[in-house]
């Protein structure tokens, strides 16, 4: 993936605040690459592209979803989409904010 570099507008970052329930949020087809956020250190988020709903794991060895770590030291996840609409978002604790920055990256439209 070529750098990311955010939409050179004023609607590139969204904040959104995910809770213990998976949220699907909508994103436009293109650009293709997102830069994911969790500002709040305390829960993880767990993220699915596409229309999967995201899910947590559970001990014993269930699968779930992405994981992303969260607070000012974690580093953006940088997501390749590609055609998918929906983001599906799940947090381990409830009030969790999370940005999501639409962007360029190596996907031709």
């Amino acid at each position: 993936m070529s750098a990311f570099s955010p939409l050179q507008n004023n609607t590139s970052t969204t904040r959104y605040t995910i809770g213990t329930s998976a949220t699907a949020i909508t994103l436009p087809v293109r650009p293709g690459t997102i830069r994911v956020f969790n500002a709040t250190p305390t829960n993880i988020v767990y993220i699915e592209i596409g229309g999967a709903a995201a899910t947590v794991p559970t001990a014993g060895g269930a699968a779930g979803s992405m994981p992303l770590a969260g607070g000012a030291g974690s580093i953006p996840l940088l997501l390749e989409k590609g055609n998918a609409t929906q983001v599906s978002m799940i947090a381990s604790g409830a009030a969790t904010d999370v940005y999501i920055t639409m962007g360029l990256g190596d996907t031709v439209g």
